[in-house]
């Protein structure tokens, strides 16, 4: 029998992964749009101090004809070198990643802008496998099939 505690752990594997695939499908669906482009350039840059370093550059972006300029944007395609975009690089974003006013929260590198869904897709993947697995490693896999296989033989006219 499922016990709780398992329910409820299929249930968020299963949660996680819904939510990230249809997020992924969003994305995936906007690689249509048109990009707006401009050039970024870095204003912070900061570290986390810990076992994992992560870094992240916030600044200005200034779109190609200078009448969109969007303040304190994230910026995703730094390769971890200590905050060198400086003297600005190319970035873009696509109207799914704009605010209310049309200006976005985050701008992409011309190298990551069209693999925004991939990192979500590949997690709801396997959040699901995981899913799967732990229902097998726990037993529960193997009651769910034996007793749909006994409901359906039940079933089976003569």
């Amino acid at each position: 029998m499922l016990t709780i505690a398992a329910m409820a752990i299929y249930t968020a594997l299963c949660a996680v992964s819904v939510l990230l695939s249809l997020w992924a499908v969003q994305e995936h669906a906007a690689l249509d749009e048109p990009v707006h482009w401009g050039t970024y350039r870095e204003t912070k840059w900061e570290c986390s101090v810990g076992r994992y370093r992560t870094c992240a550059s916030t600044g200005t972006w200034t779109s190609d004809d200078n009448v969109r300029v969007a303040r304190n944007v994230a910026f995703d395609g730094f390769d971890d070198d200590d905050g060198a975009h400086h003297h600005g690089v190319r970035a873009g974003y696509r109207a799914i990643d704009a605010d209310g006013h049309g200006l976005p929260d985050r701008v992409y590198d011309a190298d990551d802008i069209d693999h925004v869904w991939d990192g979500s897709a590949v997690v709801a993947f396997f959040a699901f496998a995981l899913a799967v697995v732990l229902a097998g490693r726990w037993g529960d896999l193997q009651r769910t099939t034996a007793r749909l296989q006994r409901a359906l033989r039940s079933h089976k006219p003569a």
